[in-house]
């Protein structure tokens, strides 16, 4: 076996020396530009004082529990750039993953999917809400964050935009929801003040006597912000006499709902027997729901109640109070 002359030798070796330099600079020259990139949006952001980190850690309190309760984690964040709110894209690429909730025995639990595969109806329904969310908050400058997700071991990421004070459009933390039910006296509606409190105490002297009921539904954004609520409140009334027998004299309902821009919220209380006297008594149906984007309305059949239309999370049921309940 031949050897190769020394001088092939050293010329392979240079030819070798200049491909492996080159590939280095190349791979450190990739480093530093997305270094020099993350550090020229940051001395941007702070040459217009904002505060992006304090807009986005209101979602991360908020939201991060409920979001990882259901597998999904926020496990890094990154300042890429800065731009100004009419530079937003207020499209949403196929690839996008976005939350989509469809459990209906767990209102809160959501499956994360990509853009590209949803129904129509669904995907018209979020390019609505990015649309809204950027065109209700015009702001001349924002923050564009790389979000990092983990869902049950895969990762990804999203581009968030966050000002100084809230997060204005994520395909995420935009179509988070999250839907709570309460009940209870100190839910009390406004217009209703006759009824005493929950802490006077509680006496058999003759007087008026009360009771109430009341639930309450929720939609919070992933900030904690109120998005939609709504709530039914009865009261039955009645007196106590010397005796210590308690009759029922009236009745009082209400439902007030609201929601802010691009939701609704709904709720309706309809009585269907009532009756004064010691053998008095109150039956009534109820339905509360909120929505994010559909409107919302209520079927209701006596002897079945309420049914709430498709597209809404809320609840109904059905109540009787007679004269026992009333303290």
């Amino acid at each position: 076996m031949k050897r190769m002359p020394f001088k092939i030798v050293i010329s392979l070796m240079a030819v070798l020396w200049v491909v492996l330099t080159s590939v280095f600079i190349q791979s450190c020259k990739s480093d530093t530009d997305s270094f020099s990139s993350d550090l020229a949006a940051q001395q941007k952001a702070a040459s217009l004082s904002l505060s992006w980190e304090k807009g986005l850690s209101r979602c991360i309190r908020f939201s991060g529990p409920i979001l990882q309760k259901y597998g999904l984690s926020l496990i890094d964040y990154q300042l890429s750039d800065v731009v100004g709110s009419d530079e937003i894209n207020k499209g949403i690429a196929s690839d996008t993953r976005i939350p989509v909730y469809d459990n209906t025995e767990d209102w809160n639990d959501f499956t994360i999917r990509l853009f590209g595969d949803v129904d129509v109806n669904t995907r018209q329904k979020y390019l609505e809400r990015k649309i809204l969310d950027i065109e209700q908050n015009e702001l001349s400058d924002l923050a564009v964050v790389k979000l990092t997700w983990n869902y049950n071991g895969e990762c990804f990421e999203t581009q968030c935009y966050v000002s100084d004070t809230e997060v204005i459009y994520d395909p995420v933390f935009s179509n988070f929801h999250f839907i709570s039910f309460s009940e209870g006296p100190q839910l009390l509606a406004p217009c209703l003040t006759q009824i005493k409190t929950k802490s006077e105490p509680v006496t058999g002297k003759p007087g008026p006597v009360s009771t109430i009921f009341e639930k309450k539904v929720v939609d919070q954004k992933a900030n904690g912000d109120i998005r939609a609520q709504a709530a039914v409140s009865v009261i039955v009334y009645g007196m106590r006499d010397s005796t210590g027998v308690v009759s029922i004299t009236s009745y009082e309902t209400a439902a007030p709902y609201s929601a802010t821009a691009g939701n609704s919220a709904k709720a309706e209380v309809k009585v269907t027997s009532f009756e004064k006297g010691q053998n008095g008594h109150l039956q009534f149906d109820f339905a509360l729901a909120t929505s994010r984007g559909n409107d919302i309305s209520f079927d209701f059949k006596y002897g079945v109640g309420f049914s709430i239309s498709q597209g809404a999370s809320g609840e109904t049921g059905s109540k009787y109070i007679d004269a026992s309940e009333l303290k």
